[in-house]
């Protein structure tokens, strides 16, 4: 805590545990479902490389032997993997936006599968949760990359918000 206040005006909050998932060659999303159904332990929100858990006072000492005990599964299962990477993406940004969002939201719209809207225009706000920062607003032009990134993040796990099984 005082190597974080030493670099700023930071501080680290002790209820707050983040735990990567990156050496293991699965997702936080992957992990958080396998701790969720195999330990019983529900963890705050996963993203592509990482777990948030929450320790609070509500927390009694089994919970947290749980889920130690569910990391250290997930740990002696998954190490043994020959290929633990997963491939760092970005999100892809500055799509043309061809209508104002008020206008592109009321519009008559149709559902299109995620590999054929290339090119078209959205008609809503498509997020992937967390972080719940859009990847498309209405009006946006839907490209070839965000269809790309949306389907593979989608395929990893991640909750996208916006889209209709794998329609926009």
């Amino acid at each position: 805590r005082s190597e974080i206040k030493a670099r700023g005006n930071f501080d680290l909050d002790v209820t707050k545990l983040t735990i990567s998932t990156r050496g293991l060659g699965l997702t936080g999303f992957h992990a958080s479902s396998l701790l969720n159904s195999e330990s019983d332990v529900q963890v705050e929100m996963a993203d592509l490389y990482n777990l948030l858990v929450i320790v609070s006072i509500g927390d009694r000492k089994d919970d947290l032997l749980r889920l130690g005990g569910g990391l250290e599964k997930i740990g002696q299962n998954h190490l043994r993997r020959r290929d633990r990477s997963i491939e760092v993406i970005f999100p892809p940004i500055g799509a043309p936006l061809h209508l104002p969002p008020r206008e592109a939201y009321f519009a008559p719209y149709r559902y299109l599968d995620l590999k054929d809207a290339a090119g078209e225009i959205s008609s809503d706000i498509v997020t992937i949760y967390p972080p719940g920062i859009p990847l498309l607003v209405p009006g946006e032009e839907v490209r070839r990359e965000v269809a790309d990134y949306l389907e593979i993040m989608g395929n990893r796990g991640a909750r996208v918000d916006g889209l209709r099984d794998g329609s926009t």
